[in-house]
């Protein structure tokens, strides 16, 4: 089903009356640099979001509208006016899935400080995400609570990440390491982990203003401290979906 324009007036009304709530917060930028987002109102916000949804980005000729057309249950991305498929989700892209939410959650997914970890962060699983036009769906997302202060409720997020982790397979190779390598840098999320279940390796990049910047490279045997989750240590293995080591 095709969204009408009378359509997707009503669907930026929605999305605007919550981004509104949501907007008002301190954001720092990628580097470091501080910055601060006034709250904007709910026609600016309107207006933003309508836009995008007409707008087709780059090569392709689908829309916004077209990707929140699709049925949750397609797991389809936008990238550059291209609907795209995610992979099909295998056992083992789901146990690394579930890992990584699991490692990742207990120390960071809750309020910042206290004993059970540094918290800190909101964390979310496959959660569609408007950036610069584009749609995406990634594996694990995160933001930090401080830039965040209330959970994003609103479908799509229009909230920019502050890490992004995308688990790899044969069939979507070439979205996640090179496609999105440039999206997502470009859409100023400040960090990207790629977990690839071929290779057995952990790639993590840090947001520069000139590309990424590979901060780290590890194999499934190692155990790393990797941004922006380095204040607990992470067995790689566990990440891509195997069992934790005996203590």
């Amino acid at each position: 089903m095709r969204l009408m324009p009378r359509d997707l007036e009503a669907h930026a009304d929605v999305l605007a009356a919550c981004q509104a709530a949501l907007i008002a917060r301190a954001c720092p930028r990628p580097d470091g640099a501080a910055r601060v987002d006034r709250a904007a109102g709910a026609p600016e916000a309107r207006a933003t979001i309508a836009r995008a949804m007409s707008t087709v980005p780059s090569t392709g000729s689908a829309t916004v509208a077209d990707w929140l057309a699709q049925p949750e249950d397609a797991r389809m991305e936008l990238i550059d006016g291209e609907l795209i498929p995610k992979a099909a989700p295998t056992f083992e892209h789901g146990q690394a899935q579930a890992y990584t939410t699991i490692a990742l959650g207990g120390p960071f997914a809750r309020r910042l400080g206290g004993p059970g970890g540094p918290g800190g962060w909101w964390l979310a699983t496959e959660v569609d995400i408007l950036l610069d036009g584009r749609g995406y769906r990634p594996d694990v997302a995160g933001w930090r609570r401080d830039r965040v202060p209330a959970m994003p409720r609103e479908r799509p997020v229009t909230l920019r990440p502050d890490w992004i982790c995308e688990i790899v397979s044969e069939s979507n190779r070439t979205t996640d390491t090179v496609k999105k390598v440039r999206r997502y840098h470009q859409a100023g999320v400040a960090h990207y982990w790629i977990l690839d279940q071929v290779e057995r390796s952990l790639t993590v990049h840090r947001h520069h203003p000139d590309g990424y910047v590979i901060a780290l490279v590890a194999e499934a045997h190692e155990r790393v401290r990797a941004e922006p989750f380095d204040a607990i240590e992470l067995q790689v293995a566990v990440l891509l979906g195997d069992d934790a080591d005996e203590p």
